[in-house]
């Protein structure tokens, strides 16, 4: 038998080349393709950019997968060298982690948390209410408050409530959104029931409310403060 029977000439002649194929450095590019066409597609329409990049992680893991079952296919082939990129691949598992991060932080509420937190600000706005006549026969007024109330009289018999709101939040209050008087009158009392502004006590950044009212009664009427 000769030599070249019993060793088979290798299927590639001694000037050609095999090609190298690193895994991981397809799915790197591809994941800077579709974060520069998300950002790019962010500014130009109302998508949010946050909302698109969940997209990213599940794509690249997905191209690395096929590239490490291609790895698999093609490891032992004469024609092409395999070789695991580690850089590509570390930037793909951290972008991965980075989306994945990201779409618990959005699933959870806890992204919009922080976003509110950063648009909070100090705020104010004049709370005014229309004078309200009390009926005649009306001896006495019961007076709940729930806010900071000082009560001054007047000769008028009119009920007038009227002050300012200090608050710490993300979002304006609207003077015409905010209803914080009540009356019910039974014989000859009237009850006077003074709420406050809605607030948020739960999550990251509670809302801060610091209410100063003023009630302008008519005088010769018993006032009672619960």
């Amino acid at each position: 038998m000769s030599m070249q029977n019993a060793h088979p000439a290798s299927s590639l002649g001694a000037g050609e080349k095999r090609r190298m194929w690193r895994v991981g450095s397809m799915s790197a590019g591809v994941a800077f393709v579709l974060m520069g066409v998300i950002l790019a597609v962010s500014l130009l329409t109302p998508i949010e950019a946050y909302e698109a990049l969940n997209w990213i992680g599940p794509v690249i893991l997905m191209m690395l997968g096929v590239e490490v079952l291609l790895y698999i296919r093609f490891a032992g082939s004469d024609d092409v060298i395999v070789r695991y990129d580690w850089l590509s691949i570390l930037t793909v598992g951290f972008i991965s982690v980075a989306t994945i991060v990201l779409s618990l932080l959005i699933s959870t509420g806890i992204y919009d948390e922080l976003q509110r937190g950063m648009n909070m600000m100090q705020r104010s706005v004049y709370v005014e209410h229309e004078p309200l006549s009390i009926p005649e026969g009306v001896e006495t007024i019961v007076v709940h408050s729930l806010s900071n109330l000082e009560i001054f009289e007047s000769e008028t018999r009119e009920l007038q409530l009227f002050g300012q709101v200090r608050y710490w939040s993300d979002e304006p209050l609207e003077a015409d959104q905010v209803d914080l008087l009540q009356t019910n009158t039974i014989g000859s009392t009237m009850y006077v029931m003074i709420g406050a502004v809605e607030r948020r006590d739960a999550g990251l950044f509670p809302t801060y409310v610091d209410s100063h009212l003023t009630l302008v009664a008519p005088e010769g009427i018993a006032i009672i403060r619960r």
